[in-house]
């Protein structure tokens, strides 16, 4: 008997299973059917993966971080660095980076949303749809999976920007004991200890790290401390349950926006001389359960999360204290069921979540400006809950061709209470609001396989998102959107990718429009955006059927964002934030046993960015950055790592602060080189 393994028995497969080593950093998903066997959920460990998403019909990728990069991954932005897909930029705040899948919260000042974040399949974002990247420890990421616009349904990612999926170590993964520690430039140091162990039906993971830096900036340094936990334990053949707990706690100090004279030629200023910065907690518990009943899988899943937010502004003046207290609970299943009809093999995918939870306000506002505080106290809650279900059948019409369809409907509630000091403040602005929203999310697509290699499919899905609490306070429509792709994957030998051409049209888009009075406001948008997500690697030399001293390995990548309004005031300008075209490429150089490697990475913003809406503020310039990297085994238990970023110390501006209060002040530097050395140690 055949069967296809789907995507939600794969992502439970992901997250309790080991993985092999693919030959790319972004590896295309080749065409796998796969004999059933009598191997239980927990040790299915012929699935590498590639095979976890078999069948996607769409943009999809998977990024290995244990194996596929050569020197550091620390952060988020080094994270999807070779992902065509992603635009990962980290800003003033190293951890804090600019998250965004096809243009999702494109033009939002602080944190992200537009993407459904996962964390071993369990939803991770805050309760109204938003998230900050420091909620999870890159380092103790085995995987990541990318799972770009309705290609994401399945699992909950009704934005447009689909769903990440971070698969964490396990005692099976990673048996045993490993250290990592790390030091470079501006007096950064990371830290990283973490041991798996497997005894009979059980297993368990714990890891810690610790990390801080000076900064390449005056007033930038940050440290960070994480620490989680997961237990596995495999009740029977086709029953297993995981638990998984997650504390982190960072602080951050907030350099200044600059002109873009003084990012260029001083980039190490900053204006703060106090002591502005931003801090986030964060406790997460979860647990999942996994069943395989007859011909159906099924996951059963919850979460509670903590995040506290403490975010300190223009403490030169009368300050700003933004005080987050969140709560936010959440519970799901997921289903995967095969099946016939009339001789033709069907899959139906089910998915179904329900979260709820509040934000408590606090701290206080003042003037922007010189002059007495404009609200003395903050003290309302903002809530929120959330209710999506989404099925999709996949019709195996013949070996080579697949139908799929789906239709997904969402709710979600966001209002707001005003507590007694609020109340009593007579020059308060903040007002109360309880706005409902409903969507649909219907897709539809097809893949055939050319040949056994080689794939092409299409795909048309809709996307709904609700906004966040602070888009609400405006009572805005939900953002909905129209997304239409092509596109091809390929897995050969000498070479592997994927290409992708994507168009979407965006009602009602979310983007902080410049006010009358300075700074933004929250309005609703139609924009438009279409774009390429391509990524390649070509093995240069030797050719696959022979053998010699040094294999040498060509990845590349490539986004076309072309982002732009659609009727209005702004109609046809670029949006904001965002450049239009990324080129990425790699040359490795690797012994074959994997004794050593090298690799040279050219990274092109080949366009500039624009600041604001309008356009009329100078955007800032395309650059170049080079970096060196390598590592070497000493032995089976100790390796060591090391490179050279921004090699030719190229003066760069990567981010900006979208339609600023401060016109002159919007342009923020990038590193200039920076240098490290580290090692690696299993026991």
């Amino acid at each position: 008997m055949i069967k296809r393994h789907t995507l939600t028995f794969a992502l439970l497969c992901a997250s309790l299973s080991a993985s092999t080593t693919p030959d790319s950093v972004v590896q295309a998903l080749p065409t796998l059917t796969v004999q059933e066997t009598n191997a239980t959920l927990l040790d299915a460990s012929e699935f590498d993966a590639e095979a976890l998403a078999i069948g996607t019909a769409g943009g999809t990728s998977v990024i290995y971080l244990d194996t596929e990069f050569i020197g550091s991954v620390n952060t988020t932005a080094d994270i999807f660095r070779f992902d065509p897909g992603v635009y990962a930029q980290a800003g003033s705040v190293i951890q804090d980076t600019r998250l965004s899948v096809r243009g999702s919260g494109a033009t939002r000042r602080y944190g992200n949303r537009g993407i459904t974040l996962l964390i071993d399949g369990v939803p991770a974002n805050s309760i109204d749809g938003s998230f900050y990247t420091r909620a999870y420890n890159p380092m103790n990421i085995s995987y990541a999976q990318v799972f770009r616009g309705g290609n994401g349904l399945a699992y909950g990612g009704n934005q447009i920007g689909g769903t990440i999926n971070f698969v964490q170590k396990t005692g099976i993964s990673n048996p045993g004991g490993e250290a990592q520690f790390e030091y470079g430039s501006f007096e950064t140091t990371r830290n990283y200890v973490g041991y798996g162990i497997q005894e009979g039906r059980s297993d368990a993971y714990i890891s810690a790290s610790w990390n801080e830096s000076d900064g390449y900036r005056s007033h930038q340094s940050w440290r960070d401390f994480n620490t989680t936990a997961n237990f596995g334990y495999r009740w029977s053949d086709t029953a297993i349950t995981r638990a998984y707990i997650l504390y982190s706690d960072s602080d951050a100090d907030l350099a200044s926006g600059l002109t873009k004279h003084e990012a260029i030629h001083d980039p190490k200023k900053s204006n703060n001389i106090g002591a502005e910065d931003r801090d986030l907690s964060t406790f997460r518990a979860s647990q999942k359960t996994a069943l395989e009943l007859d011909h159906t899988q099924l996951e059963l899943f919850n979460y509670y999360q903590i995040l506290d937010l403490d975010h300190l502004t223009r403490s030169t003046r009368p300050a700003n204290l933004i005080d987050y207290d969140t709560k936010e609970y959440g519970l799901g299943a997921r289903s995967t069921s095969d099946f016939a009809i009339a001789d033709i093999d069907q899959t139906l995918r089910t998915s179904l979540l329900y979260s709820w939870g509040d934000n408590d306000i606090g701290g206080y506002r003042s003037a922007y400006g010189f002059g007495p505080p404009r609200s003395l106290n903050n003290d309302y809650t903002d809530g929120a809950a959330n209710f999506q279900l989404y099925l999709e059948n996949e019709s195996h019409v013949t070996e080579a061709l697949s139908l799929i369809y789906g239709i997904g409907w969402q709710h979600a509630q966001r209002d707001r209470h005003i507590k007694g000091g609020q109340q009593d403040d007579a020059s308060s602005t903040i007002s109360k609001f309880d706005e409902s929203y409903d969507g649909t999310t219907p897709r539809f697509a097809v893949i055939y396989t050319l040949t056994q290699d080689w794939k092409v499919f299409a795909n048309y899905s809709q996307s709904f998102e609700a906004p966040t609490f602070g888009e609400s306070s405006g009572a805005l429509d939900a953002q909905t959107a129209h997304t239409y792709e092509i596109g091809t994957r390929v897995n050969r030998p000498r070479y592997s990718g994927e290409f992708t051409l994507y168009h979407s049209e965006i009602k009602d888009d979310f983007i902080d429009a410049e006010a009358s009075s300075g700074g933004y406001v929250a309005e609703n948008y139609d924009t438009q955006r279409q774009g390429i997500e391509t990524a390649w690697t070509v093995k240069l030399w030797p050719t696959p059927s022979e053998t010699a001293a040094i294999n040498l390995f060509l990845d590349a990548s490539y986004q076309w964002n072309d982002f732009s309004f659609d009727g209005g005031e702004y109609d046809n300008n670029q949006i904001p934030g965002i450049a239009e075209h990324v080129i990425t490429t790699r040359l490795r150089i690797e012994e074959p046993t994997g004794l050593w490697r090298i690799a040279l990475t050219v990274e092109r913003l080949a366009s500039g960015l624009e600041i604001n809406n309008a356009n009329t503020l100078e955007s800032t310039a395309p650059f170049t950055l080079v970096n060196l990297s390598a590592d070497y085994k000493i032995n089976r238990q100790l390796s060591l790592y090391g490179g050279v970023d921004n090699l030719f110390d190229e003066r760069t501006i990567n981010t900006v602060t979208i339609n600023p209060f401060n016109a002159s002040t919007a342009y923020s530097p990038g590193n200039g080189i920076s240098a490290y050395l580290g090692m690696r140690l299993h026991f």
